[in-house]
């Protein structure tokens, strides 16, 4: 008898605990600059193919910008920041000198 309740208030206990943890996580966001669209479209296409698929690409007149993001933080992004480095590196760019990578909210 008592089953049917204990089941629904464990269900509705570990959704309201899941969209507690969405909405109080945060992220790692790395932005980095590219002399044309084409380096940046190669960065995020080397991106992609390392598992980082929450991009952005902003084109600008002679130039681009990207942004990689990973729900890694702190010392665990450790490893995702220095791969946005070396993916920014190795497609002709460089992370941005004021902002390179910065943590937020999710819904920021």
């Amino acid at each position: 008898m008592w089953a049917v309740p204990a089941t629904i208030l464990l269900v509705a206990g570990a959704a309201a605990a899941a969209v507690i943890a969405m909405v109080d996580g945060r992220s790692t966001d790395c932005f980095a600059d590219f002399p044309s669209s084409k380096r940046a479209e190669l960065a995020l296409i080397r991106a992609h193919a390392a598992g980082l698929d929450d991009t952005d690409i902003v084109e600008h007149r002679r130039s681009a910008s990207i942004r990689i993001s990973s729900g890694e933080t702190g010392d665990d992004a450790r490893e995702f920041r220095r791969t946005v480095r070396g993916l920014a590196r190795d497609s002709g760019g460089h992370l941005e000198r004021n902002t390179p990578c910065i943590e937020r909210p999710f819904f920021n």
